[in-house]
């Protein structure tokens, strides 16, 4: 009997995985323009996706390649990483990881290293 339950739970992990794993594949290619359909379609191809998905993927022979989001999602981003980039130039400072000292002697330990 235990042997029976050993051989059911590979069974239904096996089958698990293939429809996860499909459903995943079905689902990036939902989200997916090829460059030659963004070639005949244009841009619409692109905001038809992107009405359903928060960004489309744009595959050139096969692979992956570019990502297109909208701009609003974009400045987000570019905000969160200036946030990020503030974050860690304090954490730097707090540390004592920088150097405060003046344009002549920027450029001296500069040029000392060339």
């Amino acid at each position: 009997m235990g042997l029976q339950f050993d051989v059911n739970r590979v069974i239904n992990h096996t089958l698990n995985s293939t429809i996860n794993g499909t459903l995943g594949e079905v689902e990036a290619m939902m989200n997916t323009v090829t460059a030659n359909e963004l070639k005949t379609k244009g841009v619409s191809a692109v905001e038809a996706r992107l009405e359903t998905d928060d960004e489309v993927i744009i595959s050139v022979r096969g692979q992956d390649k570019y990502v297109v989001i909208e701009m609003e999602k974009y400045v987000q981003l570019q905000e969160y990483e200036l946030a990020i980039a503030l974050q860690e130039a304090k954490a730097d400072i707090e540390a004592g990881r920088c150097v405060s000292e003046s344009v002549e002697e920027h450029m001296q330990r500069v040029t000392d290293g060339l």
